[in-house]
């Protein structure tokens, strides 16, 4: 998020001396509150994710990376930035300065490409489900974390001190966009309009598989075409799918019948290879009671299938909740943002202040969209918040 240029009403460190207006100091204290909103809530979801076992799970490393980032912008770019309005000057320096831009636009990016990350996630899951799930872990999950962070640092730390060394003032933090054209063209694109349309792309795949799949129904429904056709059974312990034919599944079926009716003489049994989980033995022995293998159960087959099916609903109700969330905080700013950086007379005062602070909001906010989105966020936060 971009440092104010117009929000410095006063650029002499002389003039300061002036009694502070008790409008400013009603805004400070309002905006002090949203800065401690936005800590307690986000290290609430950090704490969440430690205690409960539940939330432990790899899409939610994403959602740990977006409370770090949050809490370190409520920490730096909020808490500054609201000094900075109070007082109408900057009174820190010129180190504490660049600390304050570095983290306005560092942070910004960390939780922009995270959100990009989380999107093509999901797009990789339904796009590509068996690579996905032989694949995707929480090694290369943290390994992909680590790497947003360094883009970030690549991206944006070599301007950021650039415009330091050029445009320093006693007395004034900003980063004037318009004295920065050619990296205005790099966040339009890469942090902005860019990530914004990747979102959007990923959103829209998964809620048409989404809403596919609710009409053709659970993956385990019993098929009636007259041409057997393979179907996918995920283990329950590995989460790995299985192919598996629905013939050999009859015949297995028809294994737990003989096991009633010794006539039988023969079965198909379907076993898992721990070595090759995509691989299947067929046996035609004579019908004996086993102990070792055990044909699988429709059952629990339906069930696997059901609780997957859960839990792909309930990670797509936070990404809808986490996208909305920022299309409304961030897609303003992005137009004003483009239009100052061309002709910074043509965005009144008033807007660019608004459109700002929304962005910061996004921010407060997430804490309380994971709340509304998923109810293993909501029971954690309630057994925080009432000691249990």
């Amino acid at each position: 998020m971009e440092s104010n240029t117009s929000m410095n009403l006063s650029n002499d460190v002389d003039l300061p001396s002036e009694p502070i207006p008790l409008i400013r100091i009603i805004l400070g204290v309002i905006l002090y509150i949203l800065v401690l909103i936005t800590v307690c809530g986000n290290l609430l979801v950090l704490l969440a994710v430690y205690k409960d076992k539940r939330l432990q799970t790899v899409f939610n490393y994403y959602i740990v990376n977006l409370a770090i980032t949050d809490v370190l912008v409520a920490l730096t770019a909020m808490s500054l930035y609201t000094t900075d309005n109070i007082l109408g000057h900057w009174p820190l320096g010129i180190f504490m300065c660049g600390l304050w831009i570095f983290f306005d636009y560092g942070m910004t990016f960390a939780s922009v490409f995270t959100l990009v990350v989380i999107s093509l996630d999901r797009f990789w899951s339904v796009q590509w489900s068996i690579h996905y799930r032989n694949h995707h872990n929480k090694r290369k999950t943290l390994v992909v974390i680590g790497i947003i962070w360094l883009f970030m640092l690549i991206l944006w730390l070599p301007p950021c001190i650039t415009d330091r060394i050029a445009h320093s003032e006693p007395g004034v933090c900003k980063w004037e966009p318009s004295e920065n054209k050619a990296f205005v063209i790099v966040i339009a694109t890469v942090g902005h309009h860019g990530a914004c349309v990747i979102q959007i792309f990923c959103f829209l795949k998964v809620f048409l598989f989404m809403k596919k799949r609710a009409k053709l129904g659970p993956l385990s429904k019993p098929i009636t075409s007259s041409k057997p056709k393979p179907s996918v059974h995920e283990d329950a312990n590995s989460r790995t799918p299985i192919l598996l034919d629905p013939a050999k599944l009859q015949a297995s079926q028809a294994n737990n019948d003989a096991h009633d009716n010794p006539s039988s003489v023969s079965t198909i049994s379907v076993v898992h290879d721990c070595d090759n989980p995509t691989s299947t033995v067929e046996t035609g022995l004579p019908a004996q009671p086993s102990t070792s293998l055990k044909p699988p159960n429709p059952h629990s087959n339906k069930s696997d299938h059901s609780s997957t099916d859960k839990r792909e609903r309930k990670v797509f109700v936070t990404l809808t909740y986490i996208l909305v969330g920022y299309m409304i905080c961030w897609v303003p700013f992005h137009i004003v943002f483009d239009i100052s950086a061309f002709d910074p007379e043509a965005v009144p005062e008033v807007i660019y202040t608004i459109t700002f602070w929304l962005t910061y909001l996004n921010s407060t906010i997430n804490p309380f969209l994971y709340n509304f989105s998923s109810p293993d966020f909501r029971r954690a936060f309630k057994k925080i918040l009432t000691c249990k």
